[in-house]
């Protein structure tokens, strides 16, 4: 069993026990202090990224009280990133939840992530670029947008043996 199945099975008041639980220990300043002191500006660090859902690697260039401005390495835009969000343990829950779900949901698709789906016995293959409770944003290589619930998609694992399917770059699609 996932955390994802865990978190599924408690009620909602377990939920917001654990929520407030959660809210108390990130502001833990002894835990923030020892994740300050174990980063310096240059290292390279990985962070989850909650709106793409994803691991991030990016390069620390200044550490704040709260927060560090970090650069990505994939496209050299600079985010602020608050201290929790590190993966300073080289945790990977990340990847054991995403591959253990037949289904597709929320919890187990990231921004960027290549998915398929059929629309009139055609296969529709775009890279996410918005999810939605419900529903993904996809952006095809004709920079057509679809809108997909996640019955209806599945992952595309074999897009290296397809020459037809570019890699588009998602961080300059606009909403």
């Amino acid at each position: 069993m996932n955390l994802d199945d865990i978190l599924k099975q408690a009620s909602i008041y377990d939920l917001f026990r654990l929520q407030a639980s959660i809210t108390h220990e990130l502001s833990n300043q002894k835990r923030l202090d020892k994740i300050k002191h174990s980063i310096s500006i240059g290292q390279t660090i990985q962070y989850f990224n909650s709106k793409f859902n994803n691991i991030i690697s990016a390069v620390v260039i200044e550490k704040h009280k709260d927060t560090l401005l970090v650069e990505h390495v994939d496209h050299h835009g600079r985010w602020e990133i608050r201290y929790y969000a590190i993966n300073v343990n080289d945790t990977n829950l990340l990847n054991c939840e995403r591959s253990n779900h037949d289904r597709l949901n929320k919890g187990n698709v990231a921004i960027g992530d290549l998915l398929g789906f059929k629309h009139h016995d055609k296969q529709i293959v775009g890279h996410v670029i918005k999810i939605n409770p419900k529903t993904v944003k996809l952006i095809t290589n004709e920079k057509h947008t679809w809108n997909v619930h996640y019955a209806h998609l599945y992952h595309i694992t074999d897009a290296i043996n397809r020459p037809h399917m570019d890699v588009i770059d998602i961080m300059g699609v606009d909403e």
